[in-house]
């Protein structure tokens, strides 16, 4: 290839990532969450998949999934299963104002993920909404990830839109999100209810008081087999009951401050649950990147106390361990994982790096803490033999630098 086509060639390359970029980040920007700060998995998205974690190829974001147990089959087209997601993207932002010299000052606090119950980062959530926006509504499933729903299925062409009260996904997974009234909500009264390709129907219904917003999942059923379904029952202090069609039953606990403590799943044959327990220790971190523009004695405080899950034992007595860092600078990153110890003896650990996103065009990434993020560089994995453990991979990882 010559010099010039090679030159024109990583000009069109340039402008298709700029584009695409700025593509991705209006679509972010409508419900709030840039591409530099994606958790979980998203259909247009590219990633680096290992058993348990998964690496976003694009901002470096690290996934967790444990499994709580097998699935259980429910219908033809779905079934029950309970997974523990821990992302590194732990952090949302909030806008606050303080006083400096006689003038207002507004900056953005890191604030931990909302959705995070089983500890700093990790959660477990069979699903819900998020709050209206302008342009639909948000969902967060299972994986860790949230997906936002428009009016138009096609951006452009409103008149594909002709059911009210109805949005699309837009991220080819091809959801459809419909506000009911009428008698299709099991229960009577106003629901929410999002259809997926397959036929499966995921029912939400609002537990906040009036005016607020707290949708969450009550019910999983088969449009092609209406007897076949799952059910959340969160009428219990410190507790969540699930049941499903067969007679099973399922229970998650929870600590007083809604930290989930435990989950039971029933066991065949046997009067005891099988459980998995989760161990906690409040830990003070620094807030991740975190820059107020006022004087210390009037911003919020830089450290936060948060609960940091230290270990998951299985019902057969073997463990999962965890590690992280707690302090920000320039070598180590606030809240995310360093190590994780697998029940089999065997380890991950994990190296990260800053990486920067565009800085020269002050609009098209959003706000400040969306210009970066903190992804992992290098992931090793250790087989434990006796006493002593032995490299058996190591991967390593390099992002573009759009800055």
């Amino acid at each position: 290839m010559s010099r010039l086509a090679s030159l024109v060639s990583r000009f069109f390359l340039a402008s298709f990532l700029l584009a695409s970029l700025a593509l991705a980040q209006g679509a972010g920007q409508a419900g709030g969450q840039q591409p530099s700060e994606q958790r979980g998995f998203n259909a247009d998205t590219a990633y680096q998949l290992g058993d348990i974690d998964h690496v976003n190829l694009f901002n470096g974001a690290l996934t967790l999934t444990v499994p709580l147990g097998p699935s259980y089959p429910v219908g033809p087209n779905f079934a029950f299963q309970l997974t523990l997601v821990y992302t590194s993207n732990g952090w949302d932002h909030e806008d606050a104002t303080c006083n400096f010299n006689g003038m207002t000052q507004h900056y953005q606090v890191p604030i931990p993920e909302p959705n995070a119950n089983a500890g700093f980062g990790w959660r477990v959530l069979p699903g819900r909404l998020g709050e209206p926006f302008l342009e639909g509504i948000s969902y967060f499933p299972p994986d860790g990830g949230e997906i936002f729903f428009n009016e138009e299925l096609h951006p452009g062409f409103p008149a594909e839109n002709a059911q009210p009260n109805t949005w699309f996904s837009t991220d080819g997974t091809y959801l459809r999100l419909r506000l009911e009234t009428s008698g299709e909500c099991v229960g009577g009264g106003t629901c929410y209810l999002l259809e997926k390709p397959n036929g499966v129907i995921h029912q939400f219904n609002n537990f906040a008081s009036s005016g607020g917003h707290d949708w969450r999942l009550t019910r999983v059923s088969d449009r092609f087999a209406a007897n076949h379904f799952i059910a959340y029952d969160y009428s219990m202090a410190n507790k969540w009951v699930i049941t499903d069609s067969r007679g099973r039953s399922y229970t998650v606990n929870f600590d007083a401050a809604g930290t989930v403590t435990s989950v039971a799943l029933e066991a065949f044959e046997s009067a005891t649950a099988n459980t998995f327990t989760l161990s906690h220790t409040m830990r003070t971190i620094d807030r991740l990147n975190y820059f107020p523009t006022c004087d210390a004695g009037t911003a919020i405080p830089g450290q936060i106390q948060v609960p940091m899950l230290d270990s998951i034992t299985q019902p057969d007595g073997t463990v999962y361990k965890m590690v992280y860092d707690t302090q920000s600078s320039s070598t180590v990153f606030s809240g995310v994982v360093r190590s994780l110890r697998l029940p089999t003896g065997g380890e991950l650990e994990y190296d990260w790096r800053q990486i920067t996103f565009v800085g020269d065009v002050p609009d098209l990434m959003g706000p400040e803490n969306a210009r970066t993020s903190f992804g992992v560089s290098e992931k090793r994995m250790y087989a434990a033999f006796g006493d002593s453990a032995s490299l058996i991979g190591k991967w390593q990882y390099d992002y573009a630098d759009l800055s």
